[in-house]
């Protein structure tokens, strides 16, 4: 099956989940979540400069959002965030987890979800005292993905206003 022309058209783990199933869905969450935690670990473990971590961070959300070989069509980058967050920022992501799967819980709306999420992560780096390299990392990454899910639901978003279709506004994701 090609994702690219199933459901949301998106390559990446939630709509892996609804087009092909809980298995493949979890496998490629594993995937995109390894892929941040690679991002950062890589650099370290090749004693390059700490910089060095914040560029590949920001390259391999690029490459999951916009991959050369998929036609510049992928994810949205919310799973390879989550890895890169994890390695940087262990305990902080992991006291997010809970309150933003509660959020899905109840909502049912990963738009929402993934905009709970980055909202209180971003807030706990600052609250925390990270470093101002954290702090500027989680921004950004957290940017780019509002930017993509933005480009992906504005067309059905806009069409739902226009109906006036509220209930359609809120399940979009």
């Amino acid at each position: 099956m090609d994702l690219r022309v199933a459901g949301s058209g998106n390559v990446g783990a939630m709509n892996t989940f609804k087009q092909v199933g809980i298995r493949s869905g979890v496998f490629v969450l594993a995937a995109d979540v390894s892929k941040g935690v690679l991002a950062v670990f890589i650099p370290v473990w090749l004693g390059a400069p700490s910089w060095a971590m914040y560029v590949t961070a920001g390259a391999v959300v690029a490459g999951h959002n916009w991959p050369l070989f998929l036609g510049f069509r992928g994810g949205r980058g919310v799973a390879t965030v989550a890895g890169i967050s994890l390695a940087v920022l262990p305990l902080l992501t992991l006291i997010v987890i809970g309150p933003t799967i509660l959020v899905f819980v109840f909502t049912r709306n990963i738009v929402l979800t993934v905009a709970f999420g980055l909202i209180l992560l971003n807030a706990l780096t600052a609250a925390t005292g990270q470093s101002a390299g954290q702090i500027t990392l989680c921004l950004a990454l957290s940017l780019v993905v509002t930017a993509t899910h933005y480009f992906n639901v504005r067309r059905p978003m806009v069409e739902a206003l226009r109906r006036g279709n509220w209930k359609a506004v809120l399940s979009i994701d």
